[in-house]
Order: structure tokens, then sequence, then C-alpha cells
């Protein structure tokens, strides 16, 4: 409610661009399918389990996609990174973020079944082999990161409550071991010259903009139509095109759009939804 709120009386106050259209239909969307959820299905574990499951199929079915185009997509990326693959998702970025957002929610999910142990333990294993393939052929260094932290964070909890055992654990943890070196050509090169260095112009700049307006930012979509005025004259040596539709890093998009009352709603709506999860 926070969130639409404040987004709501941003675009009052100034009209968005096309992007930030596109944007809050897509807040929409997503805030109907939740809320539609949380209407459809309190208190009916065998419905939420199969909403789940058609979750997990739909994601390998986005992820594994190359697999049937390329008989060697299990092998990672060649030496010279090249052969990204998309998946079904349009974008390689998107395919490691999204096998990286099923990684550890899909071993909690297999690990709860009340099947035998060897059932679970193949089940999750072969859930791990999906989602290392995936992130390697996707070749998303970001994502990987961000699934190693989240695999630390995730077996340390376990670990400490004591409840789901040592297997989901140990599978993350194979799973986080085996694509390092499937990896490693992404890994190893820092790229500034190409995709880290268009990065870094476009993280200035925005971080430039989010210092100019800090309580409620720019409006929803706002980075495309002004971060032009905060990026340097040399942009294009550093590797950024003129296309900058995004900041290519979520918490700092929020900051610049919404302001830190929109990223405060939005850390707020995450912490529930942990707690909750």
């Amino acid at each position: 409610v926070g969130v639409s709120a404040l987004t709501a009386v941003r675009t009052a106050l100034e009209p968005p661009s096309t992007t930030g259209i596109e944007r809050i239909l897509t807040l929409a969307s997503g805030i109907a399918i939740f809320a539609s959820v949380q209407w459809l299905l309190p208190g009916c574990e065998r419905r939420r389990n199969l909403l789940f499951a058609a979750v997990l199929a739909g994601g390998y079915a986005a992820m594994l996609s190359p697999f049937l185009r390329d008989p060697v997509f299990w092998g990672g990326l060649p030496p010279d990174g090249t052969a990204r693959f998309p998946g079904t998702l349009c974008n390689a970025n998107l395919l490691g973020s999204y096998a990286g957002a099923l990684a550890v929610p899909g071993l909690l999910f297999l690990n709860s079944r009340r099947w035998p142990l060897p059932v679970r333990l193949a089940a999750m294993a072969a859930h791990a082999a999906a989602i290392t393939a995936a992130m390697a052929r996707s070749g998303t260094r970001a994502s990987f990161v961000a699934l190693a932290a989240t695999g630390a964070l995730t077996a340390a909890i376990i670990l400490c409550r004591r409840k789901q055992g040592m297997a989901a654990p140990a599978v993350l943890l194979a799973c986080m071991l085996a694509a390092p070196p499937l990896m490693s050509a992404r890994l190893l090169d820092p790229d500034i010259a190409g995709s880290t260095g268009a990065r870094l112009v476009i993280w200035k700049g925005a971080a430039a903009m989010f210092l100019d307006r800090p309580l409620l930012g720019w409006g929803s979509g706002a980075l495309n139509r002004t971060l032009p005025l905060y990026r340097p004259s040399d942009f294009a040596l550093r590797g950024a095109t003129s296309n900058t539709a995004h900041a290519h890093g979520e918490p700092l998009e929020i900051a610049v759009e919404t302001g830190l009352a929109g990223l405060l709603a939005w850390s707020l709506a995450v912490r529930l939804w942990l707690k909750a999860f």
C-alpha cells in the first residue's frame, strides 16, 4: 500500500515518461498477482504447494531451453566468455537473475517434501544442477554473487534453527562450488572497458541524481530521460551507450525514482516478505 501510494503521489507531481508508465504497469500487475495469491490460497497447503511447483516447472522450462539447442549447455561458457544464453527470457542477465532467485526457495521447498531421503536428495541435486547450468551459461556475474551470499545466509539460518537438517545446505554448497569453475572466464575478467565500465558510468550518474532529489526522487522511469544530464561527456569511451533505460541495480533505481521514502517502503515490504517466508 505504501509503495502504491508513493508511486501515485510521485506520478501526480510529475508525469512519467514512457518507461515510467511501463514500470508503473509492471508494479500494478505484480501487486494484483500478489493480492490474488493471498486471497486464493489462505490456509490451503496443497494449493500453495501446487502453485510453487508450477513456478519451479516454469523456471526449469526457461532455464533449460538452451540445452535443447546446444548439447554442450552444461559445459559452461567458452574461454572467451561468448555464447551467453538468455533461455526464454530474452536477456542473459534475466536468466541468471531468475535462476539465482529460484535457487534457495526451490531447495527449501524440495527439502520440505515428505519423500524418502534419497528421493529428496535426488530432487535437490537435479534442481541445483539446473541452477548451476543456467547460471554458468548466462554468464551473469552479479547474480552469482547474490546466489553465493544468499546461500551462505540460508545455510547459516538452517544450521542455527536445526530444523531442516544438513541436506539442503550441503546441496546448495555443492552448487556454489560447481559454478565458479564454469564461470571463470567471466568472474576473473572485470571487463572495465565493456559492461563493467558502462555500469560504473551509469551508477555514478544515478548516484548524483539521487543526491539532487533524495526525498521523493525523480519519478518512475526518469533515469532514461534525465541521466544524460549527469553522465560524463566521454561516456561512450567508457563503454556506455546512449540507452540508459535503467540503473542496472534495483536499489539504486528505486532510490533515484522514489527517493529515500520509496527505498524505505520497499525495504519494509522485503522485510515483511522475508519474515513470512
